[in-house]
């Protein structure tokens, strides 16, 4: 075995696990030292084994950071997969075993997150000591209020039971008798104002409707003026127009008498003209029966 104290660590430097955080996100990349609790005393041992070693969670991420130009140092994922830039890689999830980082770094995140949830409890504690403080503080003034409460009803009576308060009570009564008288007066004074203004105008209107009459009437005895005018002449060209019909039936009566006497000079002309024609038809037809006649005979 090797005394504690002769263990050299070989502890990856804190810019490199920088650089290799911001390759693949800061809660993707740890130092596998960073990931586990010990006690001093071992402080150089876990150096010598988990100081020169990056926990990335899947097989491309511990990849990427292994052959990284600026980090170039063994990684190991949650799965016991290890990537080694001087050429060696190994891997493979076991079956049969459980990798050791992956229960390190969820036992990391259950006790960051216990830390957390204490952290929680403690600020609800905070608010519920609060909260008792303020219900405690609340009923100790509802207390006080009902006492208070309690104290003026027992006044009140005793001043009930005085001539002072009566005096009072009477005063109030009075200032609100008051109060309604003021405001019928203020609502008649309104309506007094308006129904003087309402008076004005129809004044007003009774003045101007004499003059507004008479130029309606005049306008109307214009209008009727106009209208006998428009009759009379309308009349007139009535009357017109049917002289001139009438004169025109009788021009046409004396042509169409005319007409008729012409026609019935030309008839006994038309009938001599179609007898004479009956005549050359029947001469026609017995021309056509005796040739026919004489065809057949030369037929034969």
């Amino acid at each position: 075995m090797i005394p504690l104290n002769k263990i050299r660590s070989n502890v990856i430097d804190r810019e490199v696990v920088n650089s290799a955080k911001r390759l693949v996100g800061g809660d993707n990349c740890h130092l596998a030292l960073d990931v586990i609790q010990f006690d001093k005393q071992v402080e150089p041992a876990m150096k010598f084994c988990f100081g020169g070693v990056l926990i990335c969670k899947t097989k491309e991420q511990a990849k990427k950071v292994a052959f990284d130009k600026s980090v170039k140092r063994k990684v190991i994922t949650l799965e016991g997969d290890v990537y080694d830039p001087a050429g060696t890689l190994t891997g493979g999830s076991r079956n049969t075993s459980r990798c050791v980082l992956k229960e390190l770094s969820a036992c990391k995140q259950s006790r960051s997150d216990l830390t957390q949830y204490k952290e929680q409890y403690r600020q609800v504690e905070g608010e519920l000591s609060k909260m008792e403080r303020v219900v405690h503080e609340w009923e100790e003034l509802k207390g006080q209020l009902r006492l208070k409460k309690h104290e003026r009803d027992l006044l009140e009576e005793r001043l009930k039971q005085t001539s002072h308060y009566k005096d009072i009570e009477e005063l109030r009564r009075t200032k609100e008798d008051l109060a309604k008288q003021k405001e019928i007066v203020d609502n008649f004074n309104d309506k007094e104002k308006s129904l003087l203004k309402k008076c004005a105008e129809v004044e007003a209107k009774m003045k101007n409707f004499k003059s507004e009459q008479e130029k309606e009437l005049k306008k109307s005895e214009k209008r009727i003026l106009d209208a006998k005018s428009k009759l009379n002449k309308c009349s007139k060209e009535a009357k017109a127009k049917v002289n001139k019909l009438k004169e025109l039936e009788l021009e046409v009566s004396s042509e169409l008498a005319k007409e008729l006497e012409g026609l019935r000079e030309q008839l006994p002309k038309c009938e001599e003209a179609i007898a004479a024609a009956q005549e050359l038809v029947e001469g026609a037809q017995l021309k056509l029966t005796e040739c026919a006649a004489v065809r057949e005979a030369l037929a034969a």
